[in-house]
């Protein structure tokens, strides 16, 4: 993966990818080849068109697992596409969220949650 964060408009171009995913392996779940599924399948497909450039400079990895689930699709595999879908979604997540560490956050006291307690126990480890 590039070490570099992403700029504005191709962080936006990714978040939208990234958003068409988080949409399209629900309703490949849930439809396997219904009538949503394709119209998501032909929206992520224009899109990654779109970005191809892009991805393949930024992360050529989400690139080929999309041009995979969209060969898989097109086939009726589906298990097999919502695979490659969830791996891009994946790494288009590690990428888009990732923003380097604030040096003074080392220092700021966490707050802790446990399951059997709803309320907070604040922590400095």
């Amino acid at each position: 993966m590039n070490a570099a964060v992403p700029e504005p408009d191709v962080r936006a171009l990714l978040a939208r990818l990234h958003t068409q995913l988080r949409l399209l392996i629900p309703a490949l779940t849930v439809t396997e080849g219904g009538r949503q599924a394709e119209v998501l399948l032909a929206r992520l497909r224009e899109s990654t068109n779109e970005a191809a450039r892009t991805l393949s400079a930024v992360e050529p990895i989400v690139l080929a697992a999309i041009e995979q689930a969209l060969r898989h699709a097109v086939a009726q595999e589906h298990d097999e596409a919502r695979t490659e879908l969830l791996n891009a979604y994946h790494r288009l997540s590690v990428l888009i969220h990732r923003e380097p560490r604030r040096e003074q956050a080392a220092h700021e006291r966490t707050r802790r949650w446990s399951i059997s307690d709803t309320h907070p126990q604040a922590d400095t480890g």
